[in-house]
């Protein structure tokens, strides 16, 4: 076992520890830590990676109560999609999943096997997005406002829905999505990845000042 500025480098030792979320974060609580000490000083690395740590088992422990929730009667479809809806935490720190990617060959594959589906997600967002206001614009598809009062008229609270979430109409069918969106929309996306794979770099550079100490 070895430590770099009081850090765990031991890879064996970090990625032998139970993983916090198998499904959404299939990283240990060290793993964390370290990839978070890359890019914060080791006080404020403990407090992310208590917070996160805290949130992921939340996360599994609701999950469970969904699935077992899913074998009672089902809900209306609306209420179950706001039920389920929630943006990862981790995601929203930029340098995070970098960091871990850097930790250890088993690290990367993971982060490897995560982003692929992240970026997936990303690009079929994103159309799906750009699709959609264009269909706003050519009035081929209601409006937001238009989809809350559909909704309101159906009896959901409209007042408990986030404002950030998406809201479709399931009787209205959106129109294909263009070349030009489609061409666009990966244009986006491409240039998303190169982002992060500079923080990759960085992350390793940071990794590698540290083991040299």
């Amino acid at each position: 076992m070895s430590e770099v500025n009081g850090v765990e480098t031991d890879v064996a030792a970090i990625s032998s520890e139970p993983l916090l979320d198998p499904e959404n974060f299939p990283f240990s609580e060290s793993e964390l830590f370290a990839a978070a000490c890359l890019w914060l000083d080791a006080e404020i690395a403990r407090q992310l990676t208590d917070q996160l740590s805290e949130s992921s088992r939340g996360d599994v422990a609701i999950r469970a109560e969904q699935n077992r929730e899913r074998r009672q009667p089902a809900k209306p479809s609306f209420a179950a999609e706001r039920d389920l809806w929630k943006f990862p935490e981790f995601i929203q720190i930029e340098w995070l999943w970098p960091a871990l990617s850097v930790l250890s060959p088993s690290a990367a594959a993971r982060v490897e096997l995560w982003m692929e589906g992240h970026w997936r997600f990303r690009y079929s967002m994103e159309i799906r997005i750009v699709n959609k206001r264009h269909a706003e614009e050519s009035g081929l598809y209601p409006s937001r406002a238009e989809r809350i009062e559909w909704l309101r008229a159906l009896g959901e609270d409209v007042d408990r829905i986030p404002p950030q979430m998406g809201i479709h109409h399931p009787r209205i069918v959106l129109p294909e999505p263009t070349e030009e969106m489609r061409r666009a929309v990966s244009e986006l996306i491409e240039a998303e990845r190169n982002s992060w794979r500079v923080l990759v770099k960085e992350s390793r550079s940071r990794l590698d000042s540290r083991r040299a100490v």
